[in-house]
């Protein structure tokens, strides 16, 4: 499984590579695209997800991509790689043929070193079906080293260690985002925007704090309902601070209205 993973992974680069990185490439005047991990917090020896984000991506839209993220192995094992809304509402995976053989949203996790390539790319000439606007590209999520110190380590976003298209014996030294035309490839400059995940061990319980940034907010409402909506229950302190109604029976929707009533000065205070 391993290796056929690694082999849909390298085709499906170089796919990208005579779609959108061949001679001849020009840059976008102007035009740029950001990409961004999503900071967290974690305990060691506990676990972490996280968000890769795109915004800014210009009108004509993003018809390849291609980048890693790079992280601290010693620190950070990642175990999973999720498609995100970004990347499977544009429809791409329906309409074109070759996704049958070569994914449209492609990741491979090379532990060993410590990366995730990641790459985006179809063969549709319409860009109807490619990437627009803004939003999650993917979710990575993966665990925390048992023995990790207390503290800050990066999720950093680099360029793909690959050839800038195959043969050309030169190695990649940016991002690629882009697309082709007649006019032969056009690529975005792109602004990576690195993510952290702050580990340490769980503090003071404050109730309603299911993001566990020191305060209460509606985006505690927003991460207890995604927890449930998803099935993807929240763990350690978070669940700890999410649980407040009915104290102790787990966190269900009936804590994200408790602390909407709390912002909406409903309610004073969390309990049973």
């Amino acid at each position: 499984m391993k290796t056929k993973k690694v082999i849909v992974g390298a085709v499906s680069a170089a796919i990208l590579s005579l779609n959108v990185c061949a001679i001849p490439a020009a840059f976008a005047a102007g035009e740029t695209v950001q990409i961004s991990v999503s900071d967290t917090k974690a305990e060691a020896g506990g676990t972490f997800s996280v968000e890769v984000l795109m915004s800014d991506i210009p009108s004509a839209g993003v018809q390849g991509l291609d980048f890693t993220v790079k992280y601290d192995k010693s620190v950070v094992t990642v175990t999973k790689v999720t498609e995100g809304a970004l990347s499977t509402k544009t429809g791409a995976a329906a309409a074109d043929e070759s996704s049958s053989i070569v994914p449209i949203f492609d990741s491979e996790i090379i532990g060993d070193s410590g990366l995730v390539n990641i790459t985006w790319s179809t063969l549709l000439d319409d860009s109807k079906y490619w990437l627009q606007g803004s939003g999650v590209l993917c979710t990575i999520e993966g665990t925390i080293a048992a023995g990790a110190k207390d503290g800050t380590t990066e999720l950093e976003l680099v360029p793909t260690d690959r050839e800038t298209y195959p043969g050309s014996g030169v190695k990649a030294d940016s991002i690629y985002a882009g697309y082709t035309s007649a006019n032969g490839a056009t690529l975005y400059t792109v602004k990576p925007d690195a993510g952290t995940i702050t580990i340490g061990s769980a503090g003071a319980t404050l109730l309603g704090d299911a993001d566990m940034d020191g305060q209460i907010t509606i985006n505690d409402v927003v991460v207890i309902m995604t927890a449930v909506s998803s099935n993807v229950p929240l763990t350690g302190q978070a669940a700890i601070n999410a649980d407040v109604q009915n104290i102790g029976d787990g966190v269900s929707g009936s804590d994200a209205v408790a602390v909407q009533q709390y912002l909406a000065k409903i309610i004073s205070g969390f309990g049973n």
